[in-house]
């Protein structure tokens, strides 16, 4: 497998790879392993399908695990037991050529704001509401940030 991107979430390390397709015999997926060394199988190994996940990033509060794959931000839960989720997927790029996400970031804090930068220059805060009884997250664009000349490659985020 080709790995794309890999991000720690408490005691487990979940790694997104792939990008050869099936016909080269590279599955996309997202698979969930203990952090102890040496790596195990996988607790689990979710096939993402035609969707190449990157930019991951975890919110231990909520269990959230947001991703990247081409236009579209795509949010997993992930129980105690490294049980993934698909909770949300929501296109969050809108260029007019290529539309393609370059980073997103997921507070910290809580499960409740995302904020992410694409090929279309613009800067997007998007209010969360995770209803984790249901197991789904409804999403909102609270504001977009234009002004930018180019993609946004890098966003950070901080709580204070």
């Amino acid at each position: 497998m080709c790995i794309r991107d890999r991000v720690s979430h408490k005691d487990k390390l979940l790694i997104a790879g792939g990008g050869g397709g099936a016909e080269f015999g590279v599955l996309n997926k997202l698979q969930v392993y203990s952090r102890e060394l040496p790596l195990q199988t996988p607790l689990h190994d979710l096939d993402t399908g035609p969707d190449i996940l990157e930019y991951l990033h975890s919110n231990n509060k909520d269990d959230v695990i947001s991703s990247v794959a081409e236009e579209n931000i795509i949010l997993y839960g992930l129980d105690n037991k490294g049980q993934l989720k698909q909770l949300a997927k929501f296109q969050g790029d809108f260029g007019d050529k290529e539309p393609c996400l370059r980073s997103s970031v997921l507070s910290k804090a809580n499960c409740s704001i995302l904020v992410t930068g694409g090929e279309d220059g613009v800067i997007r805060v998007w209010k969360l509401d995770y209803n984790q009884s249901q197991g789904v997250i409804k999403h909102e664009k609270l504001r977009e940030i234009k002004g930018h000349t180019g993609p946004i490659n890098c966003l950070d985020i901080t709580s204070n």
